[in-house]
């Protein structure tokens, strides 16, 4: 073997090696996003429990107070996930105050704390679709955030499966009515969707 074919030889081996720890730096880093991501949906998911808890719940065993409190706790963890915007950019707004607490809070947490005012109220029933909306409008926040249709297209790229084929009831019913009962069969035994119905 010549000089120049070792050089080619080498040159394969130094772009395989970049290949494979590309793939394993991607899925490093596949791995850390689904992780954080996980963490957020459940944060999420106990934030929207005390929510409803609060604002459906108010029998006799119920403790109101522990489930605020619960709410205020939730509130706190949610700043490690939203932290305030940095007080340099508000001209120093609340930089008297500890660290996580300089600047303005995120709307996440601010659909959270608007919620816990509400709720702690006597008269918080009444103000059951004000605090719908709050519970909505946090929600959407956090889906903003984790952005599941593009995270679900590169789910797709990376691991080869795919939550990116959507179906709404209406694409059901618009086809035949009938499908409804054939589409859940279907949809439990093999996650693909019946399209119409023999008569």
């Amino acid at each position: 073997m010549g000089a120049s074919d070792w050089l080619s030889f080498a040159s394969c081996i130094v772009a395989g090696i970049a290949v494979v720890i590309s793939i394993l730096t991607s899925k490093r880093r596949l791995e850390f996003t689904c992780s954080h991501r996980a963490e957020i949906l459940q944060w999420h998911q106990q934030c929207v429990e005390e929510l409803t808890l609060l604002r459906t719940c108010n029998g006799t065993d119920f403790s109101k107070e522990e489930h605020l409190a619960k709410l205020s706790s939730l509130v706190e963890a949610g700043r490690f996930y939203f932290p305030n915007k940095p007080s340099k950019m508000l001209d120093g707004y609340g930089k008297e105050k500890e660290t996580a607490y300089q600047g303005k809070r995120d709307i996440a947490l601010d659909y959270l704390v608007f919620s816990h005012q509400i709720l702690s109220r006597e008269n918080c029933l009444q103000h059951d679709r004000h605090l719908r909306m709050l519970s909505r409008f946090f929600t959407s926040r956090v889906f903003d955030l984790l952005d599941p249709r593009k995270h679900n297209k590169r789910m797709k790229l990376n691991t080869f499966f795919s939550l990116t084929n959507i179906i709404t009831i209406e694409d059901i019913l618009s086809q035949n009515a009938d499908a409804l009962e054939v589409y859940i069969v279907a949809e439990q035994s093999t996650r693909e969707p019946a399209v119409s119905v023999e008569k």
